[in-house]
């Protein structure tokens, strides 16, 4: 984060993307038993991807509301209980980006990461991290 700013341009759909990015922070606010949630979005230059990372303090995601969105398929046993990681997990994939859950000390982060030659076959949903 120090040094020069990298100027880097991803071509993308800014609806789509301002979806994406909502429904995260409200889904980050909405599961935050704190009396003051936190969000925090960076941005940031990776590799040969744009990073938007959006962290918070809350208790972290279930991992059975997780399982169903990174296998991409509900079950009647296997099912998420709201429909934002969702809208999340095919925003990301109709941007042909990728999508990232880490569980920190501190709470929950989710990297979207866009390539500016992504195409819809290379997204994926990456599982949390131990």
């Amino acid at each position: 984060e120090d040094g020069p700013a990298t100027a880097r341009s991803v071509r993308t759909d800014p609806r789509v993307l301002s979806l994406v990015v909502a429904s995260l922070v409200e889904n980050a606010v909405a599961h935050n038993d704190t009396e003051t949630p936190r969000v925090r979005i960076t941005f940031a230059v990776a590799d040969d991807a744009l990073e938007i990372r959006i962290s918070d303090d809350g208790p972290g995601i279930d991992p059975q509301e997780l399982a169903p969105i990174q296998n991409g398929t509900e079950t009647d046993l296997k099912h998420s209980t709201g429909i934002g990681l969702w809208v999340a997990s095919w925003g990301v994939t109709i941007l042909g980006g990728e999508l990232e859950f880490i569980d920190t000390a501190d709470g929950t982060e989710v990297v979207i990461s866009l390539h500016d030659d992504a195409a819809p076959e290379r997204s994926r949903v990456r599982p949390a991290e131990p």
